[in-house]
């Protein structure tokens, strides 16, 4: 199952954006990263809106 939220041209367009010189710790899949936080910004957006309705 795919639980990517950016298409591949979508990405291709942040992708030169993303810092690529770090040191330190392993990096981790950036496309993985960014959907995760849209998918939490979603999700924060919803609530606040439920909330405001109840």
């Amino acid at each position: 199952m795919n639980h990517l939220w950016l298409t591949d041209e979508q990405f291709a367009r942040i992708a030169p954006l993303l810092p690529y010189d770090t040191q330190g710790k392993e990096r981790v899949d950036d496309r993985r990263v960014i959907s995760g936080l849209l998918i939490r910004t979603l999700l924060l957006r919803l609530r606040r809106r439920v909330q405001g309705i109840g």
